[in-house]
C-alpha cells in the first residue's frame, strides 16, 4: 500500500479513496496489494481453524474471515468510478464490495479483540489489540459521515487510518499466532 502513495498518481491521501488506485497505471499494484491482504487473511483463517495454541475460535469470526476472502476477490476484479465521473455498473459492484470488506473487517476485529483479551496466553499483546480496535472504531464512523458530499475531501484520511490499524491489528495476531509455535 505504501508503493502506491510513493508512485506519481496525481491522487491525494486525504482527498482520494485508496480505490481509486486501482483505476489508471497502478490498478495492477493495488490488485497485487488486495490479493495479498487476502493471502494473509486465508493464512490466519488457516491458523485459527487449526486452533495454534488459541482455544477455539468463534465459528462466526471464521465465517466473516471467509466472506472477507470472498470479498476482496470481487473489489479486485471490479474497478471503482472516479470522483466526478458516471456511475457504472461496475463502480456500483465496486462500492458495494468495499462497503462489505469494511464491515467484514471491523466485524472480525470487534469479534475478535475482546476473544483475544479473555485469553492468558494473549495478554503481552491485548492492550495493542485494544488500541488498535479504539482507533478503528472512531475511522470507521469517520468514513461513513465523510461520505456525506460536503466531507467527502477528507474521506482518503480516515479511509487510510482504518486501512493502517486494521492491517496493524491482522498483522500482530498474525504474527503472535506464529510466535506461539515456538
Amino acid at each position: 500500500m505504501l508503493w502506491l502513495h510513493i508512485k506519481p498518481t496525481g491522487y491525494h491521501p486525504i482527498r482520494n479513496a485508496v480505490s481509486d488506485y486501482g483505476v489508471g497505471p497502478t490498478h495492477r499494484l493495488l490488485r497485487i496489494y488486495l490479493w495479498l491482504c487476502n493471502l494473509g487473511a486465508v493464512f490466519l483463517t488457516i491458523a485459527l481453524i487449526v486452533g495454534l495454541r488459541v482455544p477455539p475460535i468463534p465459528q462466526r469470526s471464521i465465517v466473516f474471515l471467509f466472506l472477507l476472502v470472498g470479498v476482496r476477490i470481487c473489489l479486485s476484479l471490479f474497478p471503482t468510478d472516479l470522483e466526478g465521473k458516471p456511475m457504472t455498473r461496475t463502480g456500483i459492484l465496486h462500492y458495494i464490495f468495499a462497503v462489505l470488506t469494511i464491515g467484514f473487517v471491523y466485524t472480525i476485529m470487534a469479534q475478535l479483540t475482546p476473544f483475544f483479551q479473555a485469553r492468558p496466553d494473549w495478554q503481552a499483546i491485548n492492550r495493542i489489540l485494544g488500541v488498535l480496535l479504539t482507533i478503528t472504531t472512531p475511522a470507521l464512523i469517520a468514513i461513513v459521515i465523510t461520505m456525506w458530499k460536503p466531507l467527502r475531501s477528507i474521506f482518503g484520511l480516515f479511509e487510510r487510518i482504518f486501512i493502517v490499524s486494521t492491517t496493524l491489528w491482522f498483522l500482530i495476531v498474525s504474527a503472535f499466532l506464529a510466535i506461539s509455535l515456538y
